[in-house]
């Protein structure tokens, strides 16, 4: 049978939106990548560095006109972040920084008068937007029964990751704290078997990751374990949080079947984590560089990077003494 011919205006309401996400790709605001990113630490640094240089407006790189489908498939990723922390802010395990979605809650002080008749009361204590509750805990806080302003709704925000003497920043998905969990709240309503067992679960508070993930990955990429580059995110994210280990959800995106991983501290991949940044931070008021970590220009890593043009001009690519140096920066991180 052959395929239904789709009327132009149909086509092209799917068209404005591939436009937009082309458009967006290459005009939406900036990562920050005057900060070194957690996500980014484990693939090639030389890129990383490339990325502080582009934000200090040193280096201009190529932007690539990305295909649409490619995009959707990064905001898929996305979205699967806060579908997985609904599931555990309704649980009760999750923290976070939570945001009053209350638009006036500036107008009520701390103890819930309201001050709206008072204008320069918003001056004077700050409250000039909705509060916001657990960000000046390194680990957020559980999500509040009820404002100051008595708003019960809040949004959740992702905990903020920063080491500012490495110049690392980023943000987690989650942290998980079952200090706080009751596992009778199973055995309300409609009771289900429990497929738990209390006394396994992490005694103190863990970072959680997620990743999506194609059937193909997820049968092939993941035979061995988690990648070097989401290792070393959580390394990072565990070091600086102060948190025992870390864990790895990776969700295949065909069918939603998950794979787990636990990722502990590591003081030795975090002592290589530091003294790299250290070295970068130090290379800034010079302009300079790591080495590449792919071994040819043809590695898949530099296949789609926007600095592949400046880089491949560099004489570091014909240095003999490229796999040396590159060992040498590295070290045991591969």
């Amino acid at each position: 049978m052959p395929p239904v011919a789709q009327s132009p205006e149909v086509v092209n309401v799917l068209n404005v939106l591939n436009t937009y996400l082309k458009w967006n790709n290459l005009n939406g605001p900036p990562r920050g990548y005057e900060h070194y990113h957690p996500s980014s630490f484990g693939g090639c640094l030389r890129k990383v560095q490339y990325q502080r240089y582009a934000d200090m407006g040193l280096v201009h790189p190529h932007k690539e006109d990305m295909d649409p489908k490619t995009l959707r498939i990064f905001d898929t990723g996305h979205s699967m972040h806060a579908r997985w922390a609904g599931y555990f802010e309704k649980i009760g395990i999750l923290r976070g920084v939570w945001e009053c979605t209350n638009p006036s809650c500036w107008q009520c002080d701390d103890q819930g008068q309201h001050l709206a008749h008072e204008p320069s009361y918003a001056n004077t204590h700050g409250h000039d937007k909705p509060r916001k509750y657990g960000k000046d805990n390194k680990l957020g806080c559980f999500k509040p029964e009820k404002c100051a302003c008595g708003n019960t709704n809040f949004h959740y925000h992702e905990i903020t990751v920063e080491d500012k003497e490495l110049n690392f920043r980023g943000h987690c998905d989650q942290i998980l704290d079952f200090s706080k969990f009751d596992p009778s709240m199973f055995s309300k309503g409609n009771p289900v078997d429990v497929l738990f067992r209390v006394e396994d679960l992490p005694k103190k508070p863990i970072v959680l990751d997620m990743k999506s993930i194609n059937s193909f990955g997820f049968k092939s990429k993941l035979e061995h374990g988690p990648s070097l580059v989401y290792r070393t995110q959580l390394v990072i994210y565990c070091n600086v949080l102060d948190l025992e280990y870390g864990v790895l959800i990776y969700e295949n995106k065909d069918d939603s079947s998950t794979k787990i991983y636990k990722v502990d501290r590591n003081p030795d991949m975090w002592n290589i984590i530091k003294r790299q940044a250290q070295h970068m931070n130090d290379m800034v008021p010079d302009q300079l560089v790591p080495p590449p970590r792919p071994l040819s220009k043809d590695d898949y890593e530099c296949r789609y990077c926007e600095f592949q043009s400046m880089c491949h001009r560099a004489k570091i690519w014909d240095d003999p003494d490229l796999l040396r140096k590159r060992l040498k920066f590295y070290g045991v991180l591969e």
